[in-house]
């Protein structure tokens, strides 16, 4: 787990915090103010660009509204996330706790500052703000919240409680984004300010602008987060009353802000009354309001720190002795420990979501990989439906993102069953209750490609293809820089004859992402299958360059090669490598034993025959291999068996008895070889200079039995 948790420093800081007598309150337009303040300068995918400044941008936010300003923020009121605290999970569990929280008349603050990007052009509303676990590309499938969903929290919030929304964005920034090519962050800005009616907006920048950031501006800042601060702490209080409304503090940070930016950058604001009072500006004498006092019974701080150290070792529901959950569970039944308990509930559930939507990423992010592990385990994701089943108890019903957690928790217990019927034969039953899950899903999260990508595999294996390609179709239409939702598409076109869309696919995939090794093993097969072998070479060649551990386009590539006779040597060295990835893998020890015998190196071919006969439990096909290069080799006690299991299964063949008798023979066994050979004269048509020209069987021709036989069976010979 990437995420630190300090919730014993900050309970016993808030402790420390006596009761006093109240002061009176500076006159202000609202209640209290509840603020979630996030900046991230550093994402964990390095795909994504960083940023110089985003994470000082909130910072310094934070700083004002908790010391600065006269309407100070209370601790437990304030949450300020950055970098690789800002994970989506900590926002989920922060932004439920909060908002919850709100009272009515209250003012709660969203001050975001980062990444925004938009992915799919067909509607703009689809805009993302981008956390520091967001993937670089399918924002929908986590790590990324869209805006749709905060619109409608914040209108939530505003009809039944009246609070009042003031949403702060800076999330234009430069660099390179899965939506660039078509202005995704741009487009961001501008859902951002079509969105979110009565709801106070202060945006960065026009739609069609980058925000800026650079040194000269506070050492290092955005520049607009720089001129709001200063404007807010009193420089836009254009007529001196000692308050900066909403009015003010438009005009100066736009005034301020284009001519640092060199008329670039053009702040803009939506929403509220130009007289609405957005901050006051002088303090009257200090008169630090009191944190509410905590339970005074400080017998649960044992088992708080039993609560940390569980989370620090991620031992957060398995096993359940000393897990994070239970000995929240415990403490929930202390008295008195309330304020306790809602801080653990943030850190419980953000921890519950954290893996998940690590692997959710890395699906995204480094298919191969986790193809290969799914492969390798199909429990890997065993215990994730469990996480989210309880991270979504903790936010509650009642939060926006508790369908958002649902639908993780579907999805992963029906990628989980899938996962089990594909290890055990794809017992149809199986596969139709992972689908089941899966619409499930779908139903509580419509945009969702990586929930279509699943149905997609699941209608593949129950052999429905319309709906298969359906379902990647949508998933391509949702997040169309996905690679492997394209190469899924494309793998759909190919098994349908449609090989030019299908090739189409796949070269967009590997343009989307061209470390992709299965877009280019696929394409491969592509090019196989229509007889275009050099591209199918070249193909292969590129996967196997770009995933050294993938086995399957080194198989092929040998396979290929297998074919030339001049390129024997070299397919001997890629089976070698494919012996190496797939130890386990019969076909691997299949070519190379039949390559060794091609060339006549029978004891080059033993081990590999041997390792055939291991893996496949001793099949006809194997014993045949053995009985083969033993006898051949003059190995005839090692080849006794095999030539024996070799007749039984395949008694219509005369070289069967043959070299079973010649065997015989060789081992001192005469009377059984010339049985041998009477039941193979009995049996099947044999020409007499089959059995002359065996040298082999030398040791029986001078036994009488051997002359009894001629006798019978070749009477009329010389």
């Amino acid at each position: 787990m990437t995420t630190k948790f300090y919730l014993l420093a900050f309970l016993m800081t808030l402790l420390m915090h006596t009761n006093g007598k109240a002061q009176i309150k500076p006159i202000r337009p609202f209640n209290s103010i509840k603020a979630l303040v996030v900046g991230v300068s550093d994402y964990r995918d390095n795909r994504i660009p960083q940023l110089q400044y985003a994470d000082r941008d909130a910072e310094a936010f934070a700083e004002f509204l908790t010391h600065e300003s006269p309407w100070k923020v209370k601790e437990e009121n304030l949450v300020l996330l950055t970098n690789e605290q800002a994970t989506y999970g900590n926002f989920i569990s922060e932004f439920t706790r909060l908002s919850g929280q709100c009272e009515r008349n209250d003012r709660f603050i969203l001050y975001f500052s980062g990444h925004g990007d938009v992915e799919v052009t067909s509607d703009k509303r689809m805009g993302y703000l981008l956390f520091h676990d967001a993937p670089p590309t399918t924002y929908a499938s986590g790590g990324a919240c869209m805006i749709n969903t905060l619109d409608a929290f914040f209108q939530q919030l505003i009809q039944e409680q009246n609070v009042q929304v003031i949403l702060i964005s800076d999330a234009c920034r430069s660099g390179t984004l899965a939506g660039s090519s078509y202005g995704g962050p741009q487009a961001t800005t501008a859902a951002l300010a079509e969105l979110f009616s009565n709801t106070v907006k202060l945006l960065s920048c026009e739609a069609h602008q980058t925000s800026l950031e650079d040194k000269k501006w506070g050492g290092g800042r955005g520049v607009f987060s720089y001129y709001l601060v200063k404007g807010l702490r009193g420089q836009a209080d254009a007529d001196e009353n000692r308050f900066v409304d909403l009015f003010e503090l438009e005009r100066y940070v736009q005034d301020e802000v284009l001519m640092a930016s060199n008329q670039q950058q053009l702040p803009i604001r939506r929403g509220g009354t130009g007289n609405m009072k957005i901050s006051r500006v002088r303090p009257e004498p200090e008169s630090r309001e009191p944190s509410p006092a905590l339970a005074q019974d400080t017998s649960y701080l044992p088992d708080l720190a039993r609560f940390e150290q569980a989370l620090a070792n991620d031992h957060l529901l398995y096993p359940e002795e000393g897990s994070a959950y239970q000995v929240y569970q415990k403490i929930r039944q202390m008295p008195g420990t309330e304020a306790v308990q809602r801080l653990m509930t943030v850190s419980l559930s953000s921890a519950l979501q954290d893996d998940a939507q690590a692997a959710i990423n890395a699906y995204i992010t480094t298919p191969m990989e986790v193809v290969a592990e799914r492969w390798e385990n199909e429990e890997v994701y065993s215990v994730y439906p469990d996480y989210l089943a309880k991270a979504a108890e903790l936010v509650g019903e009642s939060s926006f993102f508790f369908r958002e957690i649902k639908a993780r928790e579907h999805y992963f217990r029906g990628v989980n069953l899938r996962l089990e019927a594909e290890a055990n034969g794809l017992p149809k039953p199986k596969l139709e209750e992972a689908l089941v899950l899966q619409q499930k899903a779908l139903a509580l999260t419509p945009v969702a490609p990586h929930i279509y990508n699943e149905l997609g595999l699941l209608f593949r294996r129950l052999d429905r293809p319309a709906e298969e390609l359906n379902a990647f179709q949508r998933a391509n239409a949702l997040s169309p820089t996905w690679g492997l939702a394209l190469t899924n598409l494309a793998y759909t076109y190919k098994r349908q004859k449609q090989f030019g869309a299908a090739e189409e696919l796949y070269k967009q995939a590997i343009a989307q992402d061209s470390s992709l090794a299965l877009a280019y093993y696929n394409l491969g097969v592509l090019y196989e299958s229509t007889e275009r072998r050099a591209e199918a070479i070249q193909m292969y060649t590129a996967a196997m360059e770009r995933d050294e551990s993938y086995a399957a386009p080194v198989f092929s590539l040998a396979n290929l090669y297998a074919d030339e006779e001049n390129r024997h040597e070299e397919a001997l060295r890629l089976l070698r490598r494919y012996q190496q990835l797939e130890p386990e893998a019969f076909k691997g020890y299949d070519m190379m034993a039949y390559l060794y015998l091609y060339s006549d190196q029978l004891e080059a071919a033993l081990p590999s025959a041997v390792r055939m006969y291991e893996l496949d439990g001793g099949s006809n096909y194997s014993n045949d291999y053995l009985a083969y290069i033993y006898f051949e080799l003059g190995r005839y006690e090692e080849a006794l068996p095999f030539l024996e299991q070799r007749l039984q299964h395949a008694p219509e063949k005369a070289a069967h008895y043959l070299e079973l008798a010649a065997c015989q023979a060789q081992l001192g066994q005469n009377a059984n070889g010339l049985a041998t050979l009477e039941a193979l004269l009995a049996r099947l048509e044999v020409y007499l200079e089959e059995l002359e020209g065996l040298d082999q069987l030398a040791p029986l021709r001078s036994a009488a039995g051997y002359r009894a036989l001629l006798d019978q069976y070749f009477p009329d010979r010389d």
